[in-house]
């Protein structure tokens, strides 16, 4: 609304108020990489399923609420803590402050150290004190009693190469805290397990990272990256955060990526992530990267992030990374490592994932992308010793990318799945046990090649199914769904195309009323297959069953892909069904693929049928192929059956056959067990 101001003069001024905030837009991309020399790669699958009794939601718009306030209470540090205050080196020798070999504890002129500070700009850097299998010093271990406050820079020196405390290894060595207390990393502070670069040599290997405490709290850097090199890249080191009693929170940078390989070399590969918490949250809102290195001859590996909570909520809205390195002269890509939410309780996700698979070079092959699942399980209340009710809900939003990596043959995309597992005793209905916020596209699709073309991700679902009560009645929720979902299958200039896959959306089947639960999809669903310059690909079948309604607005696509020399994919079915009325208004498809030369192929079969009454106001078609110089495709299938009332026919049902050589027929439509049309 506008407003009027005030002048002098006796004028006035109108002022227009600010736009309204512009809500984002996100995709989830599971693509098979591109083939450039072979075939494309395989697309991921598309997986929601819950039986927490809730709703399926697939949204287009809105935002998830991932406010949360960050614990700033730093650690007690005990009753004789060590406070560094300049840049200080604690080995196995000397007096005052040190390092027993073997032994993890630290002392110090008062005794055994409860408790670390390091202050703001001073570096405290620990020596190995712990030995290997070869009687050499490769690891720190240290136990407190209390707590570890970072402040400044912990950086962990290199392990001994051939002689006991030499020091002269070109690798970190490895790093393992121990302690009833809490760490904290300061925005100023950071724990340094990196391998150091080389110009002249191997980047060097960045050492594992293990803490286990009451908390932990990272609002710096922890690093266990390895270094760049002239000839391969380090490989990065693990991280490992462990908080037994409470809280784990980052807020800040953890890295384990691997080193970047030169010209003749390959890129180092990451080390994983674990950051879990045991009797609190995880709150994850910095950059967690564990991506490979690029290199000349190759691209590094990925690893995999897994936030982990028993019993407890998972805030995240960071940016993971655990994307493959590039190849950059002649190689493979690399694999991407996995991103693996395991939770009891909520998880409310408003970041980005990138998994995707590194790019080949020359005669090289993508990397393969991977997989993201999120897995929320109802929690326990210790309290009252019982399942918190309507605790395992998903809410889930930002860009997600598992796609395979381009190269001679395209990499295989990672799939997408998210699992609910819930518990209520709470008064229905319950709320939506997984949301996707904020989707336009969703996007599975196989790889394009130059010779054959990838087939799309394997079996897709969105299945609610039911729960329970205390009293052990059954209850189950719907499936909207607002985003576009594409599993075409790729184009094969050369050789045949990819399959598309099947798509199921669906409720449960045998809970009965008074709840009045269906499906709901306005977005437009292809399951086509691809292209091919010999055979095109066959599609994959689309199935919506919503128990008491189902409302159809959403384009339904199965075309069967062309063919070139030889003959066209497979047609599929599409088959829409309840036991309430139908509603579909948007145009459903399952033509028959054509052929340049070969046979063309007959239209796919679709079924609108319920115990109810069928609206059908957009259009069917499943006309048959047609061929240049052969065989014409016959007409498909078209069944469209009420059992309560005459169905409400107002879009064309076109069941149209194919040109080509032959006598291809029309196919056979039926309307309330009436064929209309036909051979």
């Amino acid at each position: 609304m506008s407003a009027l101001v005030a002048c002098g003069g006796g004028s006035s001024k109108k002022v227009t108020p600010p736009p309204p905030p512009v809500e984002p837009t996100y995709t989830l991309t599971m693509k098979g990489g591109a083939g450039l020399n072979g075939h494309g790669g395989e697309g991921g699958y598309f997986d929601l399923e819950n039986d927490t009794g809730g709703d399926i939601q697939v949204l287009k718009s809105g935002m998830v609420d991932t406010t949360v306030t960050l614990p700033t209470t730093v650690p007690y540090l005990g009753t004789n803590w060590q406070d560094v205050t300049a840049d200080t080196t604690l080995g196995v020798t000397g007096s005052g402050f040190t390092l027993a070999e073997g032994s993890p504890t630290v002392t110090n002129a008062d005794g055994t150290v409860t408790g670390i500070r390091v202050r703001p700009g001073v570096t405290l850097t620990i020596k190995p004190n712990i030995l290997n299998g070869m009687s050499l010093r490769d690891a720190v271990r240290i136990n407190l009693s209390d707590g570890i406050l970072v402040e400044g820079t912990i950086k962990i020196a290199f392990r001994d190469s051939s002689a006991v405390g030499d020091g002269l290894g070109p690798d970190t060595a490895h790093f393992t805290i121990e302690s009833s207390g809490g760490l904290y990393v300061a925005s100023t502070g950071k724990i340094d397990v990196s391998g150091a670069a080389s110009t002249t040599a191997a980047g060097a290997a960045g050492g594992n990272f293990s803490a286990s405490l009451d908390v932990v709290n990272n609002a710096g850097e922890i690093t266990t990256a390895g270094g760049n090199g002239s000839t391969n890249g380090g490989s990065g080191g693990s991280i490992g955060l462990y908080a037994q009693e409470g809280y784990a929170v980052s807020s800040g940078t953890m890295k384990s990526d691997g080193g970047a390989g030169g010209t003749a070399g390959s890129g180092g590969s990451a080390g994983s992530i674990d950051f879990d918490s045991y009797y609190g949250y995880v709150v994850l809102s910095g950059a967690v990267s564990a991506t490979g290195g690029d290199g000349g001859t190759g691209g590094g590996d990925g690893n995999y992030i897994y936030p982990y909570t028993d019993p407890g909520a998972a805030v995240i809205t960071a940016t993971l990374d655990t994307f493959g390195g590039n190849a950059t002269s002649s190689g493979d890509g690399g694999d991407a490592g996995y991103v693996y939410f395991y939770v009891y309780g909520p998880v409310r996700f408003a970041g980005t994932i990138d998994a995707r698979g590194g790019n080949g070079a020359g005669t090289g092959n993508g990397g393969s992308g991977n997989y993201v699942d999120v897995y929320a399980y109802y929690t326990w209340s210790w309290d009252v010793e019982q399942y918190a009710p309507n605790a395992a809900t998903v809410l889930f939003s930002g860009n997600v990318d598992t796609s395979g990596g381009s190269g001679a043959t395209g990499g295989e995309a990672g799939d997408f799945y998210i699992y609910a597992e819930g518990y209520t005793d709470a008064a229905l209905p319950v709320p939506p046990a997984i949301q996707l916020v904020a989707y336009t596209k969703i996007d599975g699709s196989g790889g394009d090649g130059t010779t054959d073309g990838g087939d799309s991700g394997g079996d897709n679902y969105l299945q609610a199914w039911e729960n329970y009560d205390e009293n052990w009645d059954y209850f189950a929720g719907g499936v909207l769904n607002e985003a576009d979902i594409t599993l075409r299958g790729g184009n094969g200039r050369d050789g045949v195309g990819g399959s598309g896959h099947p798509i199921t959306v669906e409720t449960e089947e045998y809970v009965y009323p008074p709840y009045t639960y269906g499906v709901k999809n306005s977005g437009a669903i292809d399951t086509s297959g691809g292209n091919g310059g010999i055979d095109g690909g066959g599609a994959g079948d689309i199935y919506l069953y919503g128990k008491f309604f189902l409302d159809n607005s959403g384009a339904l696509t199965a075309n069967s892909g062309n063919g070139g020399t030889g003959s066209a994919g497979e047609a599929a079915d599409v088959e829409l069904y309840s036991e309430g009325p139908i509603t579909s208004s948007g145009a459903i498809t399952a033509n028959g693929g054509g052929s340049t030369s070969g046979s063309a192929y007959q239209g796919g079969w679709v079924y609108v049928s319920t115990t109810d009454l069928c609206t059908v106001s957009g259009g069917i078609t499943a006309n048959g192929g047609s061929s240049t110089s052969g065989a014409g495709g016959y007409g498909g299938y078209i069944w469209v059956n009420s059992q309560n009332g005459v169905s409400i026919l107002t879009g064309a049902l076109t069941a149209a056959a194919g040109t080509g050589t032959g006598e291809p027929q029309a196919g056979e439509i039926d309307v309330d067990g009436m064929q209309i049309s036909g051979p």
